[in-house]
This record gives structure tokens, sequence and C-alpha cells, in this order.
């Protein structure tokens, strides 16, 4: 082959896909996409009413903000039973400061410890 011939040639491959890149970018600019964890779709605008654009975008948000809200939702529930599970340690605490304040209460008894002191424990502990 001669050198203009390729030269032509890859001229033409290049205005071709210059033409092809140009078509691709301005079909891009009609749609509208959607992408998801599974992929995407795409719908030409062009295809569709401007009331069917909006009310479809309508719909998109009003989905985005139900699934933000439910997420808040599992959050709050999480956070809840959280404080419940923190509250019920709390019930276990205390049962070791009464544990505590009844071994206090048996050095009283058995006149280990003063009443003073007895009385500055049971304020630490309480």
């Amino acid at each position: 082959m001669s050198r203009s011939l390729l030269l032509s040639l890859f001229f033409i491959f290049c205005l071709s896909a210059a033409l092809y890149l140009f078509l691709y970018i301005k079909s891009c600019k009609n749609l509208i996409i959607i992408q998801f964890a599974g992929g995407k779709i795409a719908f030409d605008i062009r295809w569709f009413s401007e009331e069917e654009i909006s009310n479809f975008q309508k719909q998109l948000r009003l989905a985005k903000d139900k699934a933000v809200e439910e997420a808040d939702n599992v959050m709050a529930r999480n956070l809840k039973d959280a404080v419940i599970a923190a509250s019920g340690n709390k019930t276990q605490f205390s049962r070791s400061v009464a544990d505590e304040l009844a071994n206090y209460g048996e050095l009283l008894n058995k006149g280990l410890i003063t009443r003073e002191e007895f009385d500055k424990k049971k304020k630490e502990l309480l």
C-alpha cells in the first residue's frame, strides 16, 4: 500500500471515530441515567414529555426520602436498643453497689468499721 492510501485510511478512521464520539456525547446529554448497586438504567428524555420527566424526578426524590427516613428509623431503633441494653447494665451495676453496701453493713454490725466510715462509704457509692 502506498503511503498516501494509508494516510487517507487513517484520516477516514479518525474522522469516523470523532463523529461517533460526537454523536455519543450528544446522545448522552439527552439521557436520564439512574445508577444503583447492580448497574444503571438510562432513559432518552426525548421519548417523554416535560411533565412526565418532572413527575418521574419527584417520585425518585420521594423514594429517596423514604429510604433515608427508614434508615434513620433503623438507626433510632438501634440507638434505643443500645440505651436499653446500657440501662440493663446499670441495673447490674446497681446490684453490685447494693452488694457492696451490704458488705459494709456487715462490717458495721461486726464492729469492724464505725458508723461514720459506713456513712461516708454509703455517700461515695450512692
